[in-house]
């Protein structure tokens, strides 16, 4: 039998319905740090993604600095002497 918009509307006005799932800061910084723990991750663009842009509360210009910060990591890893590994994951 499928919910009515009203049965829809009502759990999810329900607290009780929803004691069990964890907050939105809580789902971020657990899929921050299961993205850290995965084989073939950019940790420093992670890093960068999570300081400015995946975050509670970004500031007005956070994209503005995201693009700064990976611009700046993108020159590092160039002049890298590795022959063009960067060393990321």
């Amino acid at each position: 039998m499928a919910k009515s918009s009203d049965d829809a509307s009502a759990s999810e006005a329900d607290p009780a319905s929803q004691e069990n799932l964890p907050d939105l800061e809580t789902v971020v910084s657990e899929t921050v740090a299961a993205l850290r723990n995965s084989e073939g991750t950019d940790i420093g663009l992670l890093d960068i993604l999570a300081e400015h842009i995946v975050t509670m509360n970004p500031a007005d210009d956070a994209v503005a600095n995201a693009a700064a910060a990976i611009e700046a990591l993108a020159a590092r890893c160039a002049e890298e002497p590795d022959h063009g590994k960067s060393g990321h994951d």
